[in-house]
């Protein structure tokens, strides 16, 4: 005796989102409080509430970078990135070209030549997840305010197995230079960012 109905039923699965589907649901109003939610690899994750160290960084970090970016650069404040299936938010990143170019479509990986993710609860995601996703997009640059350890750890040269060939740490007065194009455009000291 056979029967076309299956036995066993299949296993649930996760839904994966597109950046798109993403934005469609944020502008809907589908996700509450919805600037606190970002899409990583087609996962929604809920972001970290910001306390006062991290906006510190944040916005100290903003200034000395928009005083060091050449021409036909500027820097993006918690704003969505498009890379690959995801849209992460990252809290600060160095994007080619003019704000008003991104009108109509977010940055690209393309268009990215630093990002930068404070971090404090979400050290471990941040040196993991965010950090695989950013090497295998090709981002040349990738720097942890880490606040738990008072540094700034910085990854660069990404390869394409997601990961970055270097890394460096500067704490107290040590410099991070500050990389567009291959070319050290200037550096910023680890205790200027970090209180």
């Amino acid at each position: 005796m056979s029967t076309d109905v299956a036995t066993e039923s299949a296993a649930p699965t996760p839904v994966r989102w597109s950046p798109e589907q993403f934005q469609r649901m944020t502008a809907a109003g589908l996700l509450p409080e919805a600037a606190g939610h970002e899409l990583v690899e087609g996962t929604v994750y809920r972001m970290s509430p910001l306390n006062p160290p991290h906006t510190t960084a944040v916005l100290q970090l903003e200034a000395e970078l928009r005083e060091l970016l050449p021409s036909g650069y500027h820097v993006r404040t918690q704003q969505p990135l498009t890379v690959g299936d995801s849209a992460p938010e990252p809290d600060l990143a160095v994007v080619r070209g003019r704000i008003r170019d991104f009108a109509t479509a977010h940055p690209t990986n393309e268009d990215v030549a630093l990002v930068v993710e404070v971090a404090d609860a979400s050290l471990p995601f941040d040196r993991t997840t965010k950090l695989a996703l950013y090497a295998a997009a090709g981002i040349p640059a990738y720097w942890i305010v880490n606040l738990r350890d008072h540094r700034i750890e910085v990854h660069d040269n990404p390869t394409s197995t997601g990961e970055y060939a270097s890394r460096a740490t500067a704490s107290g007065d040590g410099r991070v230079a500050l990389l567009v194009n291959g070319e050290e455009v200037g550096a910023i000291a680890s205790n200027s960012v970090i209180a």
